[in-house]
Order: C-alpha cells, then structure tokens, then sequence
C-alpha cells in the first residue's frame, strides 16, 4: 500500500476552507453592494413621494385651453419619447 504524505490531506482541506471562504466573502460583497444601491433607490423614491406630495397639496389652478404653441410643443415632446 502506498502512503502519501499526512500533510496532504491537510493543505487539500486548507484548500478546500479558503476557497469556501473566498466565495462566501465575494457573495456578502455583492449583498452588500446590492443593499447600498436598494437603500439609494428607496431614498430617491421618498424624496419623490415627498415631492409629488407637495405638488398634490398645491392650489390647483384653472386650465385654458391649449393653444397650437403647446399643442406643437407636446407633438415634438412625444416623438422624442
């Protein structure tokens, strides 16, 4: 029967335990890098919510009519879209 060396198994095993953590390290990095972007995302939408909010409590004012200036302005702005 052929022996190998007993360290052997343990550098396998160190290997195996760095490469685990490695991986898990590279996925908690990229949790939170997601959590940072989700927690920007929910500040720009309060700042939204807040801004639409103010705009709802505003006076509304009587609407005219749209004359053909603005009539051409909301065509041009549609195609742009």
């Amino acid at each position: 029967m052929a022996q190998g060396n007993p360290a052997d198994p343990l550098k396998a095993a160190d290997g195996a335990v760095l490469l685990f953590l490695q991986s898990h390290y590279v996925y908690l990095r990229q949790r939170e890098l997601e959590m940072k972007r989700l927690r920007k995302e929910i500040e720009a939408l309060r700042r939204v919510a807040l801004l639409l909010a103010e705009i709802d409590e505003q006076p509304q004012k009587e609407s005219k009519p749209l004359t053909a200036i603005d009539k051409l302005g909301i065509n041009v702005l549609s195609q742009a879209l």
